[in-house]
């Protein structure tokens, strides 16, 4: 039988090891990735070659195979919960 996810007051998912979940629902791709990959009908996991950072204003997705922005999010000032 699986053990249920326990949550913790943060609203994060840890497994009962306490190591924390992936809960991502939606992934950023690279526009001209996609539509390279539609020849090739690779995972995108595998195919996609990009980069995730911090910026001064927020956060960023770069795509190095075409050396190009897939999404820059600015956060206007307001303060982030970080945990990793």
């Amino acid at each position: 039988m699986k053990r249920p996810k326990k949550k913790k007051a943060s609203g994060f998912s840890y497994n009962f090891n306490g190591v924390m979940e992936n809960e991502i629902k939606l992934y950023f791709h690279c526009k001209k990735c996609c539509e390279e990959n539609k020849e090739r009908f690779q995972n995108m996991r595998e195919y996609s070659s990009i980069e995730c950072g911090w910026t001064e204003a927020g956060f960023q997705v770069w795509c190095k195979r075409h050396n190009c922005n897939v999404v820059n999010v600015g956060f206007k000032g307001q303060k982030v919960e970080l945990k990793g």
